[in-house]
């Protein structure tokens, strides 16, 4: 699944740099501009990676949580006490392929 969140995200980031230095060029057209168009287009592409890179590093640990505390709540009440029949249970969760 984090294939497709990356690559969903250099998606973003192509279009952003492109549209980030196309609208440079049209300003330079009117004014000098202060860098080249592709550092504009460079910068565009950065404030798109560097907060999805977050969202992805929050994510992925809040998202096992979850997923963990669902399994367990799937499995026997009386799991919820015991840390190792817990931790038998999640293992046995992790280990198992996706069909993904």
């Amino acid at each position: 699944m984090a294939w497709l969140y990356f690559g969903a995200v250099a998606v973003l980031i192509a279009v952003g740099y492109f549209f980030g230095r196309a609208r440079a060029v049209a300003v330079g057209r009117k004014q000098p501009l202060h860098s080249r168009p592709y550092y504009y287009g460079a910068f565009v592409a950065i404030w798109i990676f560097a907060p999805m890179m977050l969202v992805y590093a929050i994510g992925i640990p809040v998202a096992h949580h979850i997923a963990d505390t669902q399994a367990v709540m799937a499995y026997d009440p009386a799991l919820i006490g015991n840390d190792f029949a817990k931790s038998a249970a999640l293992r046995g969760r992790r280990a198992a392929p996706s069909s993904h």
